[in-house]
């Protein structure tokens, strides 16, 4: 669910993206240091670099007494570099976490994360856990083989209540903390960052060297061992005399030297006969002393198992200008690598790529935070998304919807203008087409009036069709309009011009003509339907 909504976010980071990036804090044992980088493709862009010194030392086991000093000089730099960031990486010294390799059988990523939950599994695979109250644990697995049933998990662990000064410590100064770094895995990701690709395969080991922690670390791609260094104060202190000295030589210096080097040394072979490192080809002193340049020589004479040399990561990082010219007032540049170091983690809201191989953040609540920073871009995206969809529709109504109604109620204006007008004319047409048809009754009532009916334009008409030789006797007319005409004619053509004439009159129709002789004349009948009927 977590790598979905991830995926999710990732996808809608130009609609609602939230900015991914860190202010990295590091606390030296009397001063502090800031550092805002950015990192594109193979290139470490170091944006924002600064340091501010403290007026006393700092007890990093008991941190709560420097807060408000602390906090005080964080938004100090934070004013005077004008940081518009919010979120914060802080550095975990190394003296309150503890860093572990455990292998374990195969397990599938469900079960692991199942068995994580309860503390006796962790106890089981390192019993040194069971000295802790209330622990923080995080891990990360770095191999995980079924076909050689090993699971490998780097644990890193501390108690809640030396955590929680550190997360205090940057809600003072002002900023959200989003990740808490173990100094150890600081300094690894730091160094395996700035590596050619063709070397981050090759061990790699880190000597630290500070008046308050002294450590070893040892790391490939896949695994990374703590060893703690057990300098004794007073050769610690010794070092820090040596600073104001301008070359260690003697007899005294040497046994100094030969003492460091033999708990380093022991160190380096430990790693390499128990925990399985190849010969280390470099050793990269860090070191809070300013002028830790002098411990180098004699450091480099003692420790024959490989060269000595002062980590210098500003060499692999690139500066704006405005961060140039402070960048070489540092007399000790190791002194940055853990804050640079620190710097490379971030939240990871969008899941991207980072470059580093360690990523534990001991933040308790950091996945809680990821989780409702990815629903932020969620919600931001929709909030967003909404508007757009507003401002679109309004436009669009605007700009085509509105005048195209417009227009319509414009139209529908006139049309109804039309449709009332067009009723007007309809009364007034209907009106004339009745006093039309009441004309016509009228017409048709003085036309029967005036025009004879049919029998009577027939008995009118009958006498000029009579032809010579034919004398009429009867005409009789029924009420469905038959007639029926008799009488005498000389002879039969007498008779048939009788018959044409009728018809040709159009007075009768269907004329039926019988005969009959009658002495010297001949009776004929005729037969036919009344034509003309009004």
């Amino acid at each position: 669910m977590s790598s979905t909504l991830a995926q999710i976010a990732k996808l809608l980071k130009p609609l609602g993206g939230q900015p991914d990036q860190v202010v990295a804090i590091k606390v030296h044992p009397q001063a502090v240091s800031l550092v805002e980088l950015r990192v594109v493709g193979d290139r470490i862009d170091v944006i924002t670099l600064q340091s501010v010194g403290l007026p006393r030392m700092v007890d990093f086991n008991n941190i709560q007494r420097s807060q408000d000093m602390i906090a005080d000089a964080i938004r100090s730099i934070k004013d005077e570099a004008k940081l518009t960031a919010v979120d914060a990486s802080i550095c975990i010294p190394g003296s309150i976490t503890q860093v572990r390799i455990v292998s374990l059988p195969f397990m599938s990523p469900k079960e692991l994360a199942k068995e994580a939950r309860e503390l006796e599994f962790w106890i089981e695979n390192d019993p040194d856990l069971g000295k802790f109250d209330n622990p923080v644990i995080e891990y990360q697995v770095l191999i995980s083989s079924e076909n050689d049933d090993l699971t490998r998990v780097l644990l890193v662990y501390a108690e809640e209540n030396l955590i929680q000064p550190w997360m205090d410590l940057v809600l003072a100064s002002h900023l959200n903390p989003v990740y808490l770094d173990p100094e150890a895995l600081a300094l690894a990701n730091l160094r395996y960052a700035t590596l050619p690709i063709d070397e981050q395969r090759q061990n790699q080991v880190i000597v630290q060297i500070n008046s308050t922690d002294c450590q070893c670390v040892a790391f490939e791609r896949e695994k990374i061992h703590r060893v703690k260094l057990e300098i004794s104060e007073f050769d610690l202190v010794l070092l820090e005399q040596a600073e104001e000295a301008g070359a260690l030589e003697g007899e005294f210096w040497d046994e100094v030297a030969g003492r460091i080097a033999n708990v380093i040394k022991q160190a380096m072979l430990y790693l390499q006969e128990e925990q399985d490192f190849q010969p280390f080809t470099m050793v990269y002193l860090v070191s809070e002393y300013a002028r830790c340049r002098n411990i180098i020589p004699i450091l480099d004479k003692h420790l024959d198992l490989a060269p000595v040399t002062l980590w210098n990561p500003l060499q692999t990082t690139s500066f704006t200008k405005e961060v140039t010219s402070y960048a070489e007032t540092y007399e000790n540049p190791s002194v940055l690598a853990t804050v640079l170091g620190v710097g490379l983690q971030k939240l990871n809201v969008y899941d991207e790529r980072l470059r580093t191989i360690m990523n534990v953040n001991m933040l308790p609540q950091y996945k809680s935070l990821r989780r409702n920073r990815q629903l932020g871009v969620l919600s931001a995206t929709l909030t967003r998304s909404f508007a757009a969809m507003v401002l679109l529709l309004g436009i669009w109504t605007i700009g085509m919807v509105l005048p195209q109604f417009l227009e319509s109620q414009r139209v529908s204006r006139d049309f109804e203008n039309l449709k009332t007008e067009a009723e007007s004319i309809k009364a007034r047409l209907d009106g004339a087409t009745n006093s039309l048809k009441e004309a016509g009754r009228s017409i048709d009532q003085m036309r029967l009036v005036r025009n004879p009916s049919g029998k009577t334009y027939l008995l009118e008409t009958l006498p000029d069709l009579m032809p010579d030789g034919a004398e009429l006797q009867s005409m009789n007319v029924t009420e469905s309009t038959n007639i029926t005409i008799s009488g005498f004619a000389e002879n039969d053509k007498v008779i048939f011009f009788f018959q044409n004439e009728l018809a040709a009159s159009g007075l009768i129709d269907s004329i039926v003509v019988n005969t009959e002789q009658a002495e010297e004349l001949i009776a004929f009948t005729l037969n036919g339907t009344l034509a003309i009927v009004e």
